[in-house]
This record gives structure tokens, sequence and C-alpha cells, in this order.
């Protein structure tokens, strides 16, 4: 994979579902490499995305579960598992948009 494309995507990505896939990419790609687990701690670190009031409070959970999921050798394997349920749970129900039913009249 050219690593100028993971560069890329890095710059892109701003927002916490977005890093979230781009870890679960990198693992997937890398493995349980260090360097990815550095990547995510300076981002999270230096430029941590924001989140809405009611996504806030489950930050501290986010980071707690990915950093669960590197313990043991399974953690490359894991991972994609972890993030795809963090965003199930938190983020994506959060920002999903409910539904609106508009009512049509027939004349």
């Amino acid at each position: 994979m050219d690593t100028s494309i993971l560069r890329e995507e890095e710059e892109a990505a701003t927002e916490f579902p977005s890093l979230l896939k781009l870890l679960t990419k990198k693992t997937r790609i890398f493995g349980n490499n260090p360097q990815i687990r550095e990547w995510w701690y300076e981002v999270m670190s230096i430029r941590p995305p924001s989140l809405s009031k009611n996504e806030e409070n489950y930050r501290e959970e986010i980071l707690d579960c990915i950093e669960e999921g590197w313990q043991g050798e399974e953690g490359a394997i894991n991972m994609p598992q972890i993030v795809n349920e963090i965003l199930r749970q938190n983020l994506l129900t959060a920002r999903t948009p409910r539904a609106v039913v508009h009512e049509v009249k027939v004349d």
C-alpha cells in the first residue's frame, strides 16, 4: 500500500469517526504496530477531534476501549471489531438524524 495515500487520509481525517476508521485501516495493513499506537496517541493529544456535548461524554470510554484493544497479541484482529462497536454504539447513533415524517395533504 502506498504510504502517501495513508498520509493523505491522515490529513483528511479530522472527525472521530474518520479517525477511528483510519485506525482500523492502519491496523489491518500494519498489524499491532507500535508506530500505529504512537500515531493514535499523537492525534488524540495534539489534535483531538471535537465532539458534540452529548458525544463528549464518550471520549474517555472510546479511548479506554481502544487502549484495551491493543492489549494482547490479537490487537490487530480485535481493533476493527472494537472500532465498529464504538461507532455503532456511541458515535453513529448520536449523529444519525431522526427520520422526519411529513404529512401530505391530498385534495
